[in-house]
């Protein structure tokens, strides 16, 4: 299955696109955007300078360059297990453009105990859908 979403530092809309496919699950989230086109508050888009309240931190060790080049960043993250839910997280968190996240297994009860967005009534379902619906 593959979940797509773009973040933009704003709850999303609450507009879903699901779209069932013969051996995946692709959801994609509309979020509002900035006028670059980020829609996730790393770069305004009249200026493309860097949201410095947001992402001071990360501006002190990484620099504007390189914000602005994940500002503009498609992510693929492949396996929404234990490892994959956090850098999934982390990657979102980080300011990139969008972020894409493929799994073809589904929920079994072990990966209850690693992946944070899963939940009981999850097991069975596939685990990209589960974790873009939790």
């Amino acid at each position: 299955a593959v979940v797509s979403t773009q973040s933009t530092g704003e709850p999303p809309t609450k507009k879903q696109k699901v779209t069932h496919l013969p051996e995946s699950i692709e959801v994609e989230m509309s979020e509002q955007k900035n006028g670059n086109g980020a829609g996730n508050g790393a770069a305004n888009g009249a200026t493309g300078d860097i949201d410095e309240s947001l992402y001071s931190r990360q501006l002190y060790v990484l620099g504007h360059e390189a914000m602005r080049k994940m500002a503009a960043s498609t992510i693929l993250i492949c396996g929404m297990g234990g490892l994959g839910v956090e850098v999934a997280k982390d990657v979102a968190l980080g300011g990139v453009k969008s972020v894409t996240i493929q799994d073809t297994k589904c929920t079994s009860y072990e990966d209850l105990s690693t992946q944070f967005f899963l939940r009981d009534e999850d097991l069975g379902r596939n685990r990209a859908e589960a974790t873009l619906l939790s």
